[in-house]
C-alpha cells in the first residue's frame, strides 16, 4: 500500500474557506495525509470564525519567526550568484562594518 502525502500551500490565499475544509475533509476521509500551510489569520472566515479544525488528528503549529540571521541565509541561499543581490549584499556588510 502507498501513503500519500497531500500539502495544500497558501490557505489564506484562497477566496472560500468553506471550499478549502470541503476539499481538505475529503482529502482527510480517503485516508491521506494532508499538510496545510497558512499565515494565521488565513484560517479565519469572514464572521472571524476559525475554518473547522476538528478533523481526527488535526494539529495546528505556529512558526517562529526567522531571525535576522536566518533571514540573510534564506535569502542568500535563493539570491547567491545574481549579480545585483551581490552588489547589494557587499554593500549592506560594508555599512554594517560602519557601525
Amino acid at each position: 500500500m502507498r501513503t500519500v502525502i497531500v500539502v495544500v500551500d497558501g490557505i489564506d490565499e484562497a477566496r472560500d474557506l468553506m471550499i478549502v475544509e470541503l476539499i481538505l475533509r475529503q482529502l482527510y476521509d480517503r485516508g491521506h495525509t494532508v499538510v496545510a500551510t497558512s499565515r494565521p489569520e488565513g484560517v479565519q472566515r469572514d464572521d472571524g470564525t476559525l475554518m473547522n479544525t476538528e478533523l481526527d488528528n488535526f494539529t495546528i503549529l505556529e512558526l517562529e519567526p526567522l531571525t535576522k540571521q536566518q533571514q540573510k541565509q534564506a535569502i542568500k541561499s535563493q539570491l547567491s550568484g545574481n549579480e545585483f543581490y551581490d552588489n547589494l549584499d557587499g554593500f549592506s556588510e560594508g555599512r554594517e562594518d560602519l557601525g
